[in-house]
């Protein structure tokens, strides 16, 4: 098995699979950062996300909820979403889109 280098960078997603209806990976998203600019869609695929460490505010529809390591959620496809995040660590998760 390939391991993936998860350092500090500039990237914020690290893609593990990535298959014509379906895209996994990694999120790793250093203290006050954020996804993206401003909330984005996947037109056509659901995203559901797992936090393995750290803590991230969930913005949808420019609506902000905070979520810790361990919570699960899923954005339904075509709905604006962007991660956040606001912890004192850099935060992680992974996450599948289908």
């Amino acid at each position: 098995m390939k391991s993936v280098p998860l350092a500090p960078s500039t990237e914020n997603f690290f893609t593990l699979q990535s298959l014509p209806f379906s895209e996994a990976g990694v999120i790793r998203l250093e203290e006050g950062k954020a996804t993206s600019d401003s909330p984005e869609c996947h037109a056509d695929k659901n995203q559901t996300l797992l936090l393995i460490e750290g803590e991230l505010v969930v913005e949808v529809e420019n609506a902000g909820q905070k979520i810790h390591a361990g919570a699960t959620l899923t954005v339904p496809a075509g709905v604006k979403h962007r991660f956040i995040n606001c912890g004192w660590i850099a935060a992680l998760a992974f996450t599948v889109m289908v």
